[in-house]
């Protein structure tokens, strides 16, 4: 088999899986990409199916703008629907503060805390309980939950740090304050624990600690402030047991920053409560989405699994399972695997109809009631004859006329327009039929600009290869001169003998020449259809020739002997740079590849690339990338 047929299998091949591959990137269930991240507090499936989560809208957005259809549920990709509400901050919110005193925190940073813990109570509403433990070697509570805050803070002007860490004893002490009679059944509730050191002096263990704060029902916000002693993991154990949060602070100075984000999102706090009926693990995704802004937060969550029945006869189905079937097929790996599927079978048929032999196609055509090539072409005759009149009447396509012929492609501009527009439209009805109208649109244009690339890859191939077969064509045109033809005659033995593309070029010099052409201007013609500098040469001294006279053949052995010394020195360039030019090219594929198999299997991964800093950096790589491929292109193209 020729490459010709091998080249057009392997493209159709790869056409046709980009599109069946398209249903992974287009037809997923409506998540808009997010802008920021979106924290959630808490997540509550214990009232299985009913869950409830509480998020911490962004400090820049009003409450005011959070209206109805700003949050969306997805469970595994399916969207939920769901009722929203403010968390009220009145009377019932009760917050424990929770402060390191131990000896380490002395100077600097037990006065930070307190000027921190200070600001905190300041932007809590006039209404909500407040209290106050601090601890060292053991807990102290330095003040019961109170609205006073003159109390408050004379409680934490009063903290001093002295002893060792009883960490896991001061979160149980805190925690069993809920139980006063002053926090009421069902009030919010918020512990901030501070702490720069892993615990080193309590009684009870952090199972313990953990299980106090799960049954306190209370949120906890823990700030870890660096140092050397500092256990974040035991910070993260005791935050992710009830879904809290852990912040980590630099240093004291950074204390009064990150207490008013703690302060904020205690004030900008929602719950979100859906009716689920997914089992198992899947992903929870939550979606704010207001003036055109979204945010968004996945996390792994676990649904109770579905009791299985104890006996079910063939024919007969649990009342739940058809609603998991119809989740599980909207989570985007069936649409996926169909599509490949799909391209596969497009990628068979389009190899069939590639290799099928021709004299067989045309043979078979009238049996099967299959139009030929003619008869088809003949119903796109009046757009192409409109075409035609359009270029003629506006000075149009003679770029792409030029174009057709350096690729040595039989067809004049307009049936190539006509053609391109052809696809283009074809391209937009498989966008359609997959995703929206954004992706017929891009498909559309990509059918297009696929058909440039084509003509203009295979006109540079085609160029590359006259030039590459030039010298030898040359040698014939001197080997003729020398035996005692004319130029002409010349001419016609490398149209003769020569092999294409050169023959077919210097074929037509000859056909021109006897349509009265002068035969200087169809050899210029020829060298700009060609880009080949070289015969714009032997064209000027043929000029010159037949102007002034002379020994042709010793001139042209001259451009000969140029011709080869360029062609050694290009390959010689060309071989010691193939490793180079190799290794660039993998390299600035490896990105896509990468960015393709994400997009097909862990499209999340993928979002802090297209947003904020991330879409930064994705924009500085593709463009150092870009000119890195330039530097390296001209670094091997030589000038003369």
């Amino acid at each position: 088999m020729s490459r010709g047929p091998v080249r057009r299998c392997l493209g159709f091949a790869a056409l046709a899986l980009l599109l069946g591959a398209a249903p992974a990137f287009s037809i997923q269930p409506v998540s808009p990409t997010p802008n920021n991240e979106l924290h959630i507090n808490r997540l509550d499936v214990s009232k299985y199916p009913n869950g409830a989560a509480v998020v911490v809208i962004p400090s820049e957005l009003p409450t005011q703008a959070i209206t109805e259809g700003s949050f969306t549920i997805y469970e595994g990709g399916e969207q939920r629907q769901a009722t929203f509400e403010l968390l009220p901050t009145t009377d019932d919110l009760a917050v424990v503060l929770i402060i390191d005193t131990s000896g380490s925190m002395a100077g600097a940073g037990i006065a930070g805390a307190r000027q921190a813990a200070q600001s905190f109570v300041s932007a809590m509403p006039a209404q909500a309980r407040i209290a106050v433990v601090g601890f060292g070697s053991t807990p102290k509570i330095y003040s019961a939950f109170t609205t006073d805050r003159a109390a408050t803070v004379a409680a934490l002007n009063s903290l001093k740090a002295q002893g060792a860490t009883a960490l896991y004893d001061a979160v149980t002490s805190g925690s069993k304050l809920f139980g006063d009679a002053a926090v009421a059944i069902g009030s919010r509730r918020v512990i901030v624990l501070l702490t720069d050191g892993g615990d080193s002096a309590s009684k009870a263990t952090l199972a313990e600690a953990s299980r106090a704060l799960q049954q306190s029902g209370a949120t906890l916000s823990s700030i870890a402030m660096a140092t050397i002693r500092t256990d974040t993991a035991a910070l993260a154990l005791l935050t992710s047991s009830v879904h809290g949060a852990m912040v980590p602070a630099a240093d004291a100075g950074a204390l009064q920053g990150v207490f008013h984000g703690v302060a904020n999102s205690v004030l900008r706090e929602y719950r979100i409560r859906w009716t689920s009926v997914t089992h198992g693990k899947v992903d929870l995704t939550v979606d704010l989405q207001v003036n055109g802004k979204h945010w968004r937060s996945v996390q792994p969550i676990e649904f109770p699994s579905a009791a299985a029945p104890a006996s079910l006869t063939p024919t007969q189905r649990p009342v739940g399972e058809p609603r998991r079937r119809i989740i599980l097929a909207t989570s985007g790996r069936p649409w996926l695997y169909g599509g490949l599927a799909t391209g596969f079978f497009a990628a068979l048929c389009a190899l069939m109809v590639i290799l099928w032999p021709r004299p067989a196609k045309r043979r078979l055509a009238p049996e099967l009631g299959v139009r030929t090539s003619s008869e088809i072409s003949g119903l796109s005759k009046g757009l192409i004859r409109a075409t035609r009149s359009y270029f003629a009447r506006h000075g149009r396509g003679r770029r792409l006329s030029a174009l057709l012929e350096q690729a040595g492609m039989a067809m004049d501009a307009p049936t190539a327009a006509v053609l391109a527009g052809g696809i283009g439209v074809c391209g937009m009805a498989i966008g359609l039929a997959l995703g929206s109208a954004l992706s017929a649109i891009i498909l559309g244009f990509f059918a297009v600009a696929g058909c440039y690339v084509v003509v203009k890859s295979r006109a540079d191939r085609r160029c590359e290869l006259f030039q590459t077969q030039f010298d030898a064509a040359l040698q014939i045109i001197i080997n003729s001169l020398r035996s005692g033809y004319g130029v002409s005659q010349a001419i016609g033995t490398v149209a003769a003998e020569a092999n294409a593309p050169v023959s077919d070029e210097f074929r037509r010099i000859v056909i021109e020449t006897g349509l009265g052409m002068d035969q200087i201007r169809a050899l210029e013609a020829c060298a700009r259809r060609t880009r080949c500098d070289e015969l714009v040469w032997v064209a000027e001294c043929m000029e010159v020739n037949r102007d002034v006279g002379g020994n042709l053949s010793e001139i042209l052995v001259g451009i000969a002997e140029t011709i080869r010394s360029r062609t050694r020195l290009a390959r010689q360039v060309a071989t010691a740079s193939a490793e180079g030019r190799m290794s660039a090219k993998i390299l600035i594929a490896m990105p896509f590849l990468a960015l393709v198999f994400q997009l097909l299997f862990n499209r999340t991964s993928l979002a802090p690339l297209f947003h904020g800093k991330g879409l930064i950096l994705t924009i500085g790589s593709c463009i150092s990338m870009t000119i890195g491929y330039l530097w390296t292109k001209s670094l091997i193209k030589i000038r003369y």
